[in-house]
């Protein structure tokens, strides 16, 4: 296991590289190199970090028994099996990626309360907590989704494709002719799949953090990307809803700029809490100037409540570790040591 915990990625250059599942995305295990992959004495999945505290990956669907094997299949598809019999698999709990042969849908349709298979995206490309958006079906009035939709919250929504009864319509103009989508329903399930036509070796979607049906393909190893907007009125049927990222309410906006210094510690505060969520607590509160993270025994977040201005001229005085900025940010005009500014500032010209 490496850095984001990702068990399956995509092949190709390193720019459409992209992880396509992730184990435990509410709580990766970022800065832990030694985690490891492995099955328990009583035939579970788990992760272990460096302080041997185990995770259950299968922990929607335990094991009941110690004989059990996890085999990478090469759609993608991580299985738990007992002999013959899936026990659990990574298809049932996909993240932000529609692969070949999942599923999307509503299962157990005859229980109280039925299970819905969906996508979530990320907090942003380099997140896995869940984001803002999610991609699957809605039932209405007890009848079996025929539409596959896309929520930004709770109330936003936007279908963007449906089932005609014979094909599946997306929205999209220039959706390429590389997937076969099939819709099933019965008294048990009602959910949609697809296979992968025409020249392609693979195809695959994606909910992206920002809103956008990313649309993939693989051809001879080398992978293709088309990113859908919602907001694009090219689209059939746009009814002017957009569903991209809401503008940002903060005035210096929710980027952050890498820069060298260390956060005075009366204007910050430390938490525990690992390094991905340490961006997303600053960002959703506009107060947060900065962050910091960390890491020695534990994984420490600092959150940084002062002025930027004040920041930027004490960051000068040490720079020992790397700090997270909001918005664009420069070294301010030094006052105190010019050749020192000067040096400082020649040095990190690039962040400028």
């Amino acid at each position: 296991m490496g850095e984001n915990e990702t068990l399956v990625s995509a092949g190709g250059n390193d720019v459409n590289k992209k992880a396509l599942w992730v184990a435990n995305r509410d709580n990766p295990m970022l800065s832990d190199p030694s985690a490891t992959l492995q099955i328990r004495d009583d035939g579970n999945l788990i992760l272990l970090d460096r302080r041997q505290s185990p995770i259950i990956v299968n922990s929607g669907m335990i094991a009941r028994s110690d004989n059990t094997s996890a085999t990478l299949l090469d759609s993608g598809n991580l299985v738990l099996r007992r002999g013959d019999q899936v026990v659990w698999q990574s298809f049932d709990y996909p993240t932000d990626t529609f692969l070949l042969g999942m599923k999307i849908g509503e299962f157990d349709l005859t229980a109280e309360v039925p299970r819905n298979q969906l996508l979530v995206s990320w907090v942003n490309p380099e997140n896995p907590l869940r984001g803002a958006f999610t991609l699957g079906v809605q039932s209405v009035d007890h009848k079996a989704a025929t539409k596959l939709g896309v929520w930004r919250g709770y109330n936003d929504h936007m279908d963007i494709s449906s089932w005609d009864g014979n094909n599946f319509v997306f929205i999209f103009k220039n959706l390429t002719n590389s997937f076969n989508f099939v819709y099933v329903s019965n008294e048990n399930e009602s959910y949609f799949t697809f296979t992968t036509i025409g020249k392609y070796d693979m195809s695959w979607l994606v909910i992206s953090s920002i809103g956008h049906i990313d649309e993939y393909t693989m051809f001879n190893g080398s992978i293709s990307l088309v990113s859908h907007s919602l907001c694009d009125k090219s689209i059939i049927g746009n009814s002017n809803v957009c569903m991209d990222s809401e503008t940002s309410r903060c005035t210096d906006g929710d980027a952050f700029m890498p820069m060298n210094g260390t956060f005075p510690a009366s204007m910050t505060a430390d938490l525990l809490v690992v390094s991905v969520e340490c961006e997303f607590l600053c960002k959703r509160n506009c107060s947060c100037i900065g962050f910091a993270t960390f890491q020695d025994d534990l994984a420490w977040c600092q959150l940084y409540y002062g002025s930027k201005n004040d920041i930027l001229n004490l960051m000068l005085k040490e720079r020992n570790d790397t700090v997270y900025v909001r918005g664009f940010a420069t070294y301010p005009t030094c006052t105190f040591d010019t050749n020192l500014c000067r040096k400082i500032v020649d040095q990190d010209q690039h962040l400028i």
